[in-house]
């Protein structure tokens, strides 16, 4: 097979034969165009994977603005209701603390005081008003609390004035109305009921704003059928200190 050079020398005819070396030529340039091709594909490369690199490493301004977002996007905040439920509830609870430290807290029976009874001492909204309720043991026994507050639909708010209706045989009951500072109205009740001690003490403050306090404290708890039945020797507070503790400020509301 004739190479290059041959052909080229029968077409220059006797000119001296050519000391290049056309097929090394050839074969380099060949080289260096498939080097050249080479180096722009792997430049081509470089570039792809730099910017992937990139790409990858830049932080992606919608996604990193949303994570921002998530991150300090505030809390909803509490209905006005829900919000005052849990400041009624901090009170109380720091209330009841201080008067019987180191008792033990139940919930109490839902057929008792009240039908939609919380867990202890935690206030729940009843509309027109808030109450918590729990049952509370000591080395004294066992008894029952409640407090209610807002505008609740009772019969001291409605007449400012105790109860005039008949006792049952088997209760004792006695009741004065007294004054507070402020020109608001304070209702004190004594109750025996039964044949076993049970008694009871509510005390009501109506606060000048219309909106009242009221605090029932037991010596024993009330389930289902079961019978009036002491189960301590006094109820949870003296009749002086619910007197005090329904005044506190901590326990009124403003809210309608």
């Amino acid at each position: 097979m004739n190479t290059h050079r041959e052909r080229l020398d029968r077409e220059i005819g006797a000119l001296p034969p050519s000391t290049i070396d056309i097929d090394a030529l050839i074969v380099g340039q060949r080289r260096q165009v498939r080097l050249r091709k080479a180096g722009l594909g792997g430049l081509v490369m470089a570039l792809v994977l730099a910017v992937g690199a990139v790409l990858v490493f830049l932080p992606r301004s919608g996604g990193m603005q949303w994570d921002r977002q998530v991150a300090t996007s505030p809390s909803p905040p509490l209905d006005p209701r829900q919000a005052e439920a849990a400041r009624l509830t901090a009170a109380w609870q720091q209330l009841v603390s201080q008067a019987f430290p180191g008792a033990t807290l139940g919930k109490v029976p839902p057929t008792t005081l009240n039908e939609r009874p919380g867990e202890p001492l935690v206030f729940v909204d009843l509309g027109t008003h808030f109450e918590a309720a729990a049952v509370v043991t000591d080395a004294q026994g066992t008894g029952t609390i409640k407090v209610s507050v807002g505008k609740e639909d009772s019969q001291f708010r409605n007449e400012r004035a105790c109860m005039t209706d008949p006792a049952p045989l088997d209760v004792r009951f006695s009741c004065e109305v007294v004054d507070a500072p402020g020109g608001e109205k304070i209702m004190r009740v004594t109750t025996e009921i039964g044949f076993e001690d049970f008694k009871r003490y509510l005390v009501e403050i109506i606060r000048a704003d219309g909106n009242a306090v009221s605090i029932d404290v037991s010596n024993g708890v009330l389930e289902n059928d079961q019978p009036y039945r002491g189960r301590r020797p006094q109820p949870l507070l003296t009749l002086d200190q619910a007197t005090a503790m329904v005044q506190e400020r901590s326990l009124g509301t403003t809210l309608p």
